[in-house]
């Protein structure tokens, strides 16, 4: 190999592909990651094996060639002004920049566990890399951190009938249901995908480096998910097992329903967990709301005990027919999905307070053409 790169845009491929590397690994290759040349370009690719990616640099390709090196060189880069040059010798990579150089040991091509090619992929869909990082950004959050389950993951539910994507998470005591429709999806038949939550999660990054671009999600026939662009494509291994149907729980009756502004929701959610947190309550993480039709008025309260009281009072806007309803609602809960919309764009969105009891509140908004629906099941104080 004999080429040169900018420093920056390889420093920061360098640093992508070593976030997908598994430093505990017995495999030397997954500890590190892989540089080829591709027509004019390097490409760089890091795995853990459950999920990886492979980004491309533009390049000036004198010899073509290919190594694992560690990715943490990409440190070195990060220092260097304009271009860096690659040499291969026979035994390590010779870096040159910027009155700068450097070798490092190096291992063969030859084992590193390579990135599925997008051209396996025989379904696909493409949606704009905006729509893709609303939809990760309004369910990643909502994924349970137990491991062995099913919801440890994202179900990505494509129906081509309907050309629409749906993603679901959910934890036991919370959902979230992003939709996206309107989209031609080239599969043969309905799909299910479930996507591990700690795979969907680095996805986020890549995306959102993407801009206003399109992505295209693809799935190949041994089942893992690609999702790709011309300068990168990543990947993951699906998760087993049967994702529970969370929309069995949603209830079609409602007693009240509001609409609010996710800034002044957002900022009551932090006001009641600082209070939450210096009046040391024994029922820290419960809020209490209050919903007067009559008045107007939404308090969100936590006064739970002697040690101390707060509480925050709104102004939302009540949908004709609305009881006097008071439910409890985990504030953590409560302020992720707040934090998980206000990130994405939406300034307001519906709350749906159901006639039973013991059904999850609902919230419900829509950004960037994306259509979502939360769930948060209520508390029993």
């Amino acid at each position: 190999m004999k080429a040169k790169a900018s420093a920056a845009q390889l420093a920061s491929a360098l640093s992508e592909a070593q976030s997908f590397t598994d430093k505990k690994s017995q495999i030397p290759e997954v500890r590190n990651v892989l540089l080829e040349t591709v027509n004019s370009s390097i490409r760089v690719s890091g795995t853990n094996l459950a999920t990886g990616i492979a980004t491309k640099v533009n390049a000036e390709v004198s010899e073509k060639g290919s190594l694992v090196v560690d990715g943490t060189i990409g440190d070195i880069l990060k220092t260097c002004n304009g271009d860096v040059s690659l040499k291969l010798n026979k035994t390590s990579l010779k870096l040159t920049s910027d009155g700068y150089t450097g070798n490092f040991q190096i291992l063969g091509p030859d084992d590193f566990p390579r990135i599925p090619d997008p051209g396996r992929a025989i379904d696909k869909a493409e949606i704009s890399a905006n729509e893709l990082t609303a939809i990760l950004g309004l369910t990643t959050f909502a994924v349970s951190n137990k491991d062995e389950t099913p919801l440890a993951s994202i179900l990505l539910k494509f129906m081509p009938a309907n050309d629409a994507i749906t993603a679901i998470a959910a934890d036991g005591y919370r959902f979230s249901i992003a939709t996206l429709r309107g989209k031609t999806i080239a599969f043969e038949e309905d799909m299910d995908v479930l996507v591990p939550g700690d795979c969907a999660d680095t996805l986020r990054s890549p995306v959102k480096n993407a801009g206003d671009g399109k992505v295209t999600i693809g799935v190949t026939p041994d089942k893992k998910v690609l999702i790709y662009t011309k300068e990168f494509c990543w990947f993951a291994g699906q998760f087993s097992g049967d994702f529970p149907d969370v929309k069995g729980a949603i209830s079609n009756d409602s007693k009240c329903m509001i609409m609010a502004k996710t800034d002044e929701l957002l900022v009551a959610c932090k006001r009641l967990m600082a209070t939450l947190k210096v009046t040391k309550s024994k029922e820290a993480g419960f809020v209490t709301l209050n919903l007067d039709p009559s008045s107007g008025k939404m308090i969100m309260d936590c006064s739970q005990d002697e040690t101390g009281s707060g509480k925050s009072t709104l102004k939302p806007v009540f949908d004709n027919g609305s009881e006097k309803t008071v439910t409890h609602l985990g504030i953590k809960f409560l302020m992720d999905a707040i934090s998980a919309l206000q990130s994405n764009g939406a300034s307001s969105c519906q709350f749906v307070f159901p006639s039973n009891p013991g059904a999850p509140i609902l919230i419900k908004s829509a950004v960037d053409g994306v259509h979502n629906l939360q769930g948060i099941s209520p508390s029993q104080i």
